[in-house]
This record gives structure tokens, C-alpha cells and sequence, in this order.
């Protein structure tokens, strides 16, 4: 449509909005790090435990993406699929349109990352690296790959959005502190 967009909010505005199909040109300027937040990954979240189950059998595969442009920053999506992901990218700019494909979320705000370097070996499958994502309520999420570099995608958008969190609630804070400071008088009685 010709129109330039400055932010992601205004761009996913604008896509919802266009009519199909949509020609689209992205201009990524050269300072600017890309970055994939997901990935297909075995993960389990079903459980107390922030260790990695005893057995291989007990993580299940998923394709797993830290925020989107689908949802919410806070939230962690997990889908059957790359495929599945790619279903419900597209389904979900019809507005109205129930998604087809299964999705699972989970809120990680409030959370933070245990075993970050974890590894465990299991018979005939070699060595798995993982890390935990424990919630503020919930059970924690255990995420893993075989080699630790591909879970580096996913890694990184969480902890993308926890550092900027983390980083509101301090700003939000100090805010608070300076009103609450400035309203006393700089007297002092004794």
C-alpha cells in the first residue's frame, strides 16, 4: 500500500488491516540485529521437578517461540510444529477466525532461568542441554536440544523480554521512590 511504518505495533496494525494477498518489503537497517526467537525443541512442563526428567521419553517436541508477532511479549507459545506455527501466523490475520492448530502458553512474567548450562546424558541418545524456566506460578519448563548452541534462539528472546521487565519494574520503582522522597519537606525536627 505504499505506507511506511515506524514500529512493530504499527506494522502489525497494518497487516491485520490489509487486504490479502499482501506484498511486503522489509528494510532492516545495518545496526540492527535480527533475531529468531524459536525453534523446535523437546521440552516438559508438566512437572514439579526444574531438573531434567530421568528418561528421554518424558519430553515431548514442540516448536517453541518466545513472543511473536501472533501474541504477547510475556508469553511463551508452543505448538506440534513448525507448520502448525505457520498455520496459525496465517490464520490469525482473519479477524474472527478460531485458530485450527493447538497451542500452548505459558505467562513468563515474573519468571526466571535456572540450570542454564544443563546438561544430561541419556542411554544411546548422548548428551541433552536444557535450561528451566520457573514461573511466578505454574509449573517450571524445562527446554532442551542436543547441541546447546540451537537453544540459544529461544534462550535469548526470554531472557530479552525478562532484562526489559526487570528493567520497568526498577524504572517504575524508582519513580515511586523519588515521589514518595519529594513529598517531605527537607526539614527535620527533633
Amino acid at each position: 500500500n505504499g505506507e511506511e511504518v515506524m514500529s512493530t505495533d504499527d506494522a502489525v496494525k497494518m497487516v491485520g488491516k490489509s487486504p490479502r494477498p499482501l506484498k511486503m518489503e522489509m528494510y532492516i537497517p545495518p545496526d540492527v540485529k535480527v533475531v529468531k526467537t524459536e525453534g523446535q525443541y523437546m521440552v516438559k512442563y508438566d512437572s514439579n521437578s526444574t531438573e531434567a526428567p530421568s528418561t528421554c521419553t518424558e519430553w515431548k517436541p514442540k516448536y517453541v517461540v518466545a513472543g511473536d508477532m501472533l501474541g504477547k511479549p510475556h508469553m511463551l507459545y508452543m505448538y506440534r510444529s513448525k507448520a502448525e506455527y505457520d498455520i496459525a501466523v496465517k490464520e490469525a490475520q482473519i479477524p474472527g477466525k478460531v485458530l485450527s492448530v493447538k497451542v500452548k502458553q505459558f505467562d513468563i512474567r515474573g519468571a526466571r532461568i535456572l540450570n542454564e548450562t544443563g546438561q544430561v546424558r541419556y542411554p544411546g541418545k548422548g548428551t541433552w542441554y536444557y535450561f528451566t524456566v520457573v514461573r511466578s506460578f505454574g509449573l517450571p519448563i524445562k527446554i532442551s536440544a542436543t547441541r546447546p548452541e540451537d537453544l540459544t534462539p529461544v534462550y535469548d528472546g526470554i531472557m530479552a523480554f525478562l532484562e526489559r521487565e526487570s528493567k520497568r519494574r526498577m524504572d517504575a520503582a524508582a519513580e515511586r521512590r523519588e515521589r514518595y522522597t519529594a513529598s517531605y519537606s527537607a526539614e527535620t525536627y527533633y
